[in-house]
C-alpha cells in the first residue's frame, strides 16, 4: 500500500502536488480535542469551562505548555470575520516571558502566526487563521508586561494567558487593567504559574475561588512530578535539600509561608473560625489604619466569658472622603464601638479628622511596632484571637507577613514589603491595647482601664 501511494504521488505534476499540499495546510485543526501528551492535571485545566482557570503548579510540571493550547482553543472559539480578535499573553516582565512563554507559543503557531517586535504581537497568517478557525480573519495576539500596567491597556481583548502571575513584578493595577480589557467581551483568562509567596492579587483570587466564593473561576493544582518528563529522583533530591516552604512552593505548587514567617504560630485550622452572628452583649472594638488609597480597618468582638478576640469584618478601600470613611467604617462595626484606635504614633492631624467625622480614635498605646507584633502573636498562640472565615484578606496578610532574608537565607530585623499590611496593621493597632498587659489571663483586663477620650 505505502509503495502504490508513493508511485501515484509519483506520478502527479507539480501543480497537483501543490494544490494537495495547500489543501492539507488549510484544513481546520481539531482545536476541540486535547493534546494526547497531556497529563491529567493539564486534562483538567482543559476541561474547565470556567471563565478564570488558575493553574497554580510545580515547577516544570507543564504548565505553560498548558497555557499556550488553552489560548489556542479560545481563538479558534471566538475568532470571527470581520472582528476586532485581539488577544494577549501577559507575563511579570520581559526577560521572562522571552525564556518560555513566547517560545512555546511560537512553536505551536509555526506556519501559522509571524511576531512583530514593531507591534509587539503574533500576527496570523490568512492561512493559519483558516487553519485554526475555519475560516480568514484577522487575528492578533499582544504581548504585554505586567511590569508597566500600561502596556496592558487600549485592545478590547477576547483572551487572555497570564503566566507566572504568581511574581510580584505581576501587579495587581496589571490584573485590574486586564480586566478593564475583557470586560466588554466577557473574555476568559488562563493564569499558569509557581505560588511564589503566600500573599498578593493571585492567592486573594486562589482563595475565594477554593472557598467557592469565586463561582466563576477553577484552581487547577498539580505537581512537578506530575509531568511524566519530571524525574523522582530530582523531586526526591529537592525534597532532601530544599527547605519544607521552598519545596512545597516549586515542587507541590503549594502557596505557603516563607522562612521568616513572623506568625508561624497561625494555623488556619484553629485560628480560623467559621462566621457567627456576634451576641449584642459582646463588646465591639475597631482598629484603623490610615491612608490617601489604603485606609484599612478591622473590627474586633469580645467575648466576656472566654476573653477571646474574633475579628468579625475588615475595610479596605482608598478615593473616599474621611466623612465616607467613618460611614463606612462604623457600618462594619455594627454600632458604636467600644474602644477605637488608629495610625501610627504620629499620625495626630489624621485623627483629629476622624473624630470631627464621628469616629473617636485613640493614639495606640505603643509606639515599637515589634511590640505590637508580639502582642498578636502571643493571642494568636496562645488560641485567644481568631479570624471568621469571611475575612480571607487578613488571613492572608497575617499568613505572609515575613521578615526580610539575607543571602544565606537567615530572617533580618525588617519586615518585607511592611507597607502592604494595611489590615494588619490595623488589627496590631487595637490588639495591642485590648491586650496590653504581660499577663495574658483575662482577668488582668478591665475595659474600665481604658479611655475612652480620643488622645490626640
Amino acid at each position: 500500500m505505502k509503495q502504490l501511494l508513493q508511485d501515484w504521488y509519483g506520478s502527479l505534476s507539480e501543480s497537483e502536488r501543490t494544490c494537495i499540499a495547500r489543501k492539507i495546510s488549510t484544513e481546520p485543526d481539531d482545536t476541540e480535542a486535547a493534546p494526547k501528551f497531556f497529563h491529567p492535571g493539564q486534562l483538567q485545566a482543559w476541561h474547565s469551562e470556567k471563565r478564570f482557570v488558575l493553574v497554580v503548579a510545580g515547577t516544570q510540571s507543564g504548565k505553560t505548555t498548558a497555557g499556550v493550547y488553552l489560548l489556542l482553543r479560545e481563538i479558534a472559539r471566538t475568532a470571527r470575520p470581520n472582528e476586532e480578535n485581539a488577544y494577549m499573553i501577559v507575563g511579570p516582565e520581559t526577560e521572562l516571558l522571552k525564556k518560555k512563554a513566547l517560545p512555546e507559543f511560537a512553536r505551536a503557531t509555526k506556519g501559522k502566526a509571524e511576531y512583530k517586535s514593531s507591534d509587539k504581537c503574533f500576527v496570523f497568517t490568512p492561512r493559519g487563521a483558516k487553519r485554526l478557525t475555519g475560516e480568514e480573519c484577522d487575528i492578533r495576539v499582544f504581548v504585554g508586561y505586567a511590569h508597566d500596567p500600561n502596556t496592558l491597556e487600549a485592545a478590547t481583548l477576547k483572551g487572555v494567558w497570564a503566566d507566572e502571575c504568581g511574581q510580584d513584578k505581576f501587579r495587581r493595577e496589571s490584573w485590574e487593567a486586564l480586566q478593564r480589557r475583557i470586560a466588554v467581551n466577557k473574555a476568559r483568562v488562563f493564569f499558569t504559574t509557581t505560588p511564589y509567596l503566600a500573599t498578593g492579587w493571585l492567592r486573594d483570587l486562589h482563595d475565594d475561588t477554593i472557598a467557592e466564593r469565586r463561582k466563576d473561576a477553577e484552581v487547577v493544582n498539580f505537581k512537578s512530578t506530575d509531568n511524566p518528563r519530571f524525574s523522582n529522583e530530582e523531586f526526591d533530591r529537592m525534597k532532601r535539600e530544599l527547605p519544607d516552604w521552598k519545596f512545597r512552593m516549586f515542587c507541590l505548587g503549594e502557596f505557603t509561608r516563607p522562612a521568616g514567617a513572623v506568625f508561624d504560630c497561625f494555623d488556619r485550622s484553629k485560628h480560623v473560625a467559621r462566621a457567627f452572628t456576634i451576641p449584642d452583649h459582646w463588646p465591639r472594638n475597631v482598629g484603623v489604619d490610615f491612608g490617601e488609597t489604603n485606609t484599612a480597618a478591622v473590627c474586633v468582638a469580645l467575648d466576656p466569658d472566654t476573653g477571646r478576640l474574633f475579628v468579625y469584618d475588615t475595610y479596605h478601600t482608598g478615593g473616599r472622603t474621611v466623612q465616607e470613611h467613618v460611614t463606612a467604617i462604623l457600618r462594619k462595626v455594627g454600632r458604636e464601638p467600644e474602644f477605637a484606635v488608629g495610625g501610627s504614633w504620629g499620625e495626630d492631624e489624621w485623627r483629629k479628622d476622624y473624630i470631627d467625622a464621628g469616629l473617636p480614635l485613640a493614639r495606640p498605646n505603643v509606639k515599637d511596632v515589634e511590640v505590637g507584633i508580639q502582642r498578636v502573636y502571643r493571642q494568636i498562640k496562645e488560641g485567644r484571637l481568631q479570624v471568621f472565615d469571611t475575612c480571607e484578606r487578613l488571613a492572608s496578610e497575617i499568613e505572609s507577613y515575613s521578615r526580610e532574608l539575607d543571602d544565606r537565607g537567615e530572617p533580618l530585623d525588617r519586615i518585607r514589603d511592611k507597607a502592604k499590611y494595611h489590615r494588619l496593621d490595623a488589627l496590631r493597632y487595637i490588639v495591642s491595647v485590648l491586650r496590653p498587659s504581660a499577663d495574658p489571663s483575662f482577668s488582668s483586663f478591665s475595659r474600665l482601664s481604658l479611655s475612652r477620650e480620643p488622645i490626640v
